[in-house]
């Protein structure tokens, strides 16, 4: 389908994504030498991006009028 699967720089970073059905993002993996990270998004059913949660324990929730236009993004 032409998505981004799998991505490594030149300083030996690995970066994974994944989707769902609608090609919208759900994941995000970067693996490193150090260690790594984990991203995994939530939309509603017109596609915004409600949540996005990460494994460092950062959450992003994002809040929409009935237009569609961003009100809030809450971090937590």
């Amino acid at each position: 389908m032409g998505r981004l699967m799998r991505v490594r720089d030149e300083q030996g970073n690995a970066y994974e994504y994944t989707y769902d059905v609608s090609n919208q993002m759900t994941g995000l993996s970067h693996s490193r030498k150090t260690g790594g990270i984990r991203t995994a998004y939530t939309y509603d059913r017109d596609g915004r991006e409600l949540k996005s949660r990460c494994t460092s324990a950062f959450a992003r929730t994002t809040q929409y009028d009935e237009l569609g236009r961003v009100t809030a993004r809450i971090w937590n």
